[in-house]
């Protein structure tokens, strides 16, 4: 039944191509037209037929195929194709694919007359799947994977996929395209088992499947810092993980020596999909876990190192053993040297009576940062409560405190080595001492100038204001209503009563009358300079201690600076800046107080904004008459005036200019000007500094038979 029906098909194609018309010039057929034939249909002919008039026989026939790939063969009867006798009919027994094509017949009369007729098949089959050649398939992660479809069809086929036995749909990770399906950025869930199912109006096929194996190039994700940093004593983790498919082992090194799980350390291994994750655990970490390490993340495919270092840390600990009481003697040098262990190295701090001593430069202890604390002299007050502090990144320790005391006679309390005391006041200077040998009696003196001062008074008399001048209470020294004559050298005299060698100290002190400050000269109210020239401006006290004279402008110290040189109370401008135009502060002070005074520094400048001219321009037609008055001059009188003007429109001209112009003049009358025309004007004012700024304006002259003038507002530049 399937035969008949394909036949009649066939056959009712064949007659509706061959139906055509003979002439006496040539043999015509139909149009071309398809004939579609299934696959393995038992037999299909196609008949070429004549008109009876107009031919001239006999008739010779010639069959010819081209396929739908490949070259046109001619036919020839064989097991697969026989032609009639008449060589009209073709018949092709159980139809193949590669039936498919053109198919065609030339006819040729006796009379040398031609013509053909054309069959093109169409062989109909269901979609076939080629043997695949490869079962699986690599692809790196983020990159773009297109999978074919490879099937073979008649008519052309529908393609569906599927993913491990789930039919996808087309979205912006799946791509389809006729036969391709295209995977973009692929990741780790895109692996899996692919097939393509082809459907057309024959028959429906699925492919075998490929597998899609994603590639993750190894990598670190995380690990240890280039450089790791730990306190002895204390637990220690260190973490590497890496990805990478197939997923990689790790192993840790320190040195070249491959590290497992021992007393001293714990090695762990875990992983979650492509990833693979180790820790390095120290239960407590010690100095000789110090050193180069590697964690090495490998799988069949790559290898990858991280190398890092650990570093232990150690807290300080105190090595330096002191006694509990150390003995210096006075005026000798004293070296206190504090020793501790740590990483990284500690720095050492030192204390006196429970306070850090300062580091400061060029005072009587000389410390550093390596646990040196120098004296070069030992003094009386030296004595005390000593203790050391070392200290490092990971943590501090004290040393054991430690009694200094100082041998010798020495000063507890003595006079300053300069003094000054206001006119008419009292002043008083205490001398202390100790040290004396087996603690024998120690005289105190005062001296002025080499001498001694005999005068004494009794704490009565003191009290009763019985003491005058300059005299000596216990031991102290007093002088009352300071004068010009009490000034000099004042010395405590120390000197041990008994002993083999009685000892003598002594101190000095310089008494001066305090005088208060005071400006000679005064400084003027304003200073005026030239712009972009020296100024040099004085400030100057007097006064007992000399004065310290410094400049202020808003409160804040005037400085050196490029252009200015501040030394003391001068104040030297190398070139004057407009901005350097302000009120500036002298501030002088000595230990009476301070005084202050004000000046201006004002600057003379070339005449500079705001504009130094007015400029009004009355147009006509041929002439114009031009004003001006003058705003500012800059801080010196103005010397003259200069004008230039030309046409800018319709033409351009030269500049006429006018040189000169006398300082009482305020206008200027322009002639000879084209009606209707636009012309500029430059004026500016001059003054020993120079030229001034320069005013620009524009105006039009009035066209003939108009009396209305307009004109442009004037700009500067």
């Amino acid at each position: 039944m399937k035969k008949e029906s394909v036949w009649s098909l066939v056959k009712v194609a064949v007659l509706s191509i061959c139906c055509g018309i003979i002439t006496v010039e040539c043999i015509t057929f139909d149009p071309q037209q398809q004939i579609p034939v299934q696959v393995d249909t038992t037999y299909v002919q196609l008949r070429c037929p004549l008109q009876r008039w107009g031919v001239v026989r006999p008739v010779t026939f010639s069959w010819f195929h081209r396929p739908t790939t490949g070259q046109e063969t001619q036919i020839y009867t064989s097991a697969h194709f026989t032609i009639a006798t008449d060589g009209g009919l073709l018949t092709i027994d159980r139809v193949q694919k590669t039936d498919g094509g053109v198919f065609t017949a030339m006819a040729t009369d006796a009379a040398a007359k031609t013509g053909n007729c054309t069959f093109y098949v169409q062989v109909l089959y269901g979609p076939v799947f080629d043997t695949p050649s490869v079962s699986q398939l690599q692809v790196n992660v983020t990159q773009s994977l297109v999978l074919t479809c490879p099937y073979d069809s008649s008519p052309e086929a529908r393609v569906s996929w599927m993913k491990d036995g789930i039919m996808l749909g087309s979205t912006q990770k799946f791509i389809f395209s006729g036969k391709n399906l295209t995977i973009t950025a692929v990741d780790s869930t895109d692996k899996g088992s692919y097939q393509c199912r082809a459907t057309n109006t024959v028959g429906s096929a699925v492919s075998s499947p490929i597998s899609v194996v994603v590639v993750i190039p190894t990598a670190f994700v995380t690990t240890p810092s280039s450089v790791e940093i730990f306190i002895t004593g204390e637990p220690a983790n260190l973490t590497c993980s890496a990805m990478g498919s197939p997923r990689p082992t790790i192993e840790w090194k320190k040195g070249t020596v491959t590290l497992t799980t021992d007393s001293l350390h714990i090695i762990t291994q875990s992983s979650a999909e492509d990833v693979a994750i180790s820790s390095l655990e120290y239960r407590t970490i010690s100095v000789e876990a110090q050193g180069k390490y590697t964690c090495t993340a490998r799988n069949p495919e790559q290898t990858l190192q991280h190398l890092f270092e650990v570093a232990i840390h150690a807290p300080p600990e105190i090595t330096s053993v002191f006694e509990s009481t150390m003995y210096v003697k006075i005026g000798k040098p004293m070296t206190l040297y504090c020793q501790a262990t740590g990483i990284p190295k500690p720095s050492f701090t030192w204390f006196k009576d429970d306070r850090a001593i300062a580091r400061v430069a060029d005072t009587h202890f000389q410390e550093g940062w390596d646990g040196y604390l120098r004296v070069t002299e030992v003094i009386g007050s030296d004595k005390g409560l000593y203790q050391c502090r070392a200290v490092n990144d990971v943590g501090e320790a004290f040393s054991e405190a430690f009694n200094l005391v100082v041998t010798g006679l020495h000063f507890l309390v003595k006079p300053r080595p300069n003094k000054y005391i206001m006119t008419n006041s009292t002043a008083r200077m205490n001398c202390k001492v100790a040290g004396a040998q087996n603690n024998v009696p120690v005289a105190i003196d005062w001296l002025k100038d080499g001498r001694r001062v005999d005068a004494r008074c009794s704490q009565a008399d003191f009290n009763n204001s019985l003491c005058t001048g300059t005299f000596v209470m216990g031991r102290s020294l007093y002088i009352s209503r300071m004068a010009t004559a009490d000034e000099g050298v004042y010395t405590c005299e120390a000197t041990e009563q008994a002993g083999r060698n009685p000892e003598t100290i002594r101190a000095d002190s310089l008494i001066q009358i305090l005088v208060p400050v005071e400006f000679d000269p005064v400084l003027p109210r304003t200073v005026r300079g030239d712009f972009h020239r020296g100024l040099t401006v004085r400030c100057q006290a007097t006064g007992t201690p000399t004065p310290k004279i410094e400049w202020y402008r808003h409160g804040v110290r005037v400085l050196n600076n490029t252009h200015r040189v501040v030394t003391g109370g001068l104040m030297k401008f190398l070139a004057l800046h407009v901005a350097d135009s302000d009120r500036y502060t002298c501030i002088a002070s000595n230990k009476a107080g301070e005084k202050v005074q004000n000046v201006h520094i004002s600057i003379n400048t070339i005449l500079t904004t705001p504009a130094a001219l007015s400029l009004t321009i009355t147009p006509f037609s041929y002439n114009a008459q031009i004003q001006w008055g003058v705003i500012a001059n800059g801080g010196y009188a103005v010397t003259g005036f200069q004008l230039e003007y030309r046409q800018i429109k319709p033409t351009v001209s030269e500049w006429t200019v006018f040189e000169d112009i006398g300082i009482s003049e305020r206008s200027l009358g322009i002639k000879n000007l084209d009606p209707d025309a636009s012309y500029q004007v430059k004026a500016w004012a001059n003054n020993q500094l120079g030229k001034g700024e320069v005013v620009t304006m524009e105006f039009q002259t009035v066209a003939e038979g108009w009396q209305v003038c307009r004109s442009k507002n004037g700009y500067r530049h």
